[in-house]
């Protein structure tokens, strides 16, 4: 699990300067670029610009509006959103969590476009 925090610290170490809208709201928070596609966010500003919580449950996170009475019993870096349970990575440097942009949207059926 080292290695690949590692190898996401190299891959993502630079912000790329590009702008994202999630469902019609400007998305403003720290993207990481990873391999040519794939856009990872900020998990605490991304679910801050949709207004949702984001809860720490055994070892990932739960998001949404309204934290369940259960939180669920997740593995190491998932995070629930929705009915959808994607991965996040840790950078060592800031140990701050992302997520895929489109995962995360799609999880609570929300559009995410970039330019």
């Amino acid at each position: 699990m080292r290695c690949i925090l590692i190898l996401w610290t190299l891959l993502a170490s630079v912000a790329w300067s590009q702008e994202l809208t999630i469902s019609h709201l400007p998305y403003i928070g720290r993207m990481l670029l990873a391999g040519k596609n794939e856009m990872y966010v900020s998990l605490k500003d991304l679910a801050q610009t949709m207004d949702m919580k984001v809860v720490k449950c055994k070892h990932g996170f739960w998001s949404g509006y309204q934290p369940p009475d259960q939180l669920p019993d997740l593995e190491f870096n998932q995070v629930k959103v929705g009915d959808t349970v994607i991965p996040s990575v840790m950078l060592s440097e800031t140990r701050e969590y992302f997520v895929s942009a489109e995962g995360f949207c799609r999880g609570v059926g929300a559009n995410v476009t970039r330019s």
